[in-house]
């Protein structure tokens, strides 16, 4: 029961930052940096960054198939249909 608790208060914590940040995607979406213009790296949005310094942090699969991760701002990524 105690991990249920740790996850429902993670949930909550998660959602007070998007809430407070004004940030528009939510965990688990699809996003693409706006600088791929032919959409070729999918990202998974995976956290929102509780700093000032970034938005969210974003997970992918580089050519070697190795999982990378980084932070970024809003206005660094889109939508591929946006």
């Amino acid at each position: 029961m105690n991990d249920i608790n740790k996850t429902n208060e993670q949930t909550d914590d998660m959602a007070m930052i998007k809430k407070t940040k004004g940030l528009k995607y939510d965990l688990g979406q699809v996003v693409y940096l706006t600088s791929d213009l032919n959409f070729t790296t999918p990202m998974t949005i995976t956290h929102y960054s509780m700093s000032d310094d970034h938005d969210y942090v974003v997970k992918w699969l580089n050519s070697q198939k190795k999982m990378e991760y980084m932070m970024v701002f809003e206005d660094a990524i889109t939508l591929s249909n946006s």
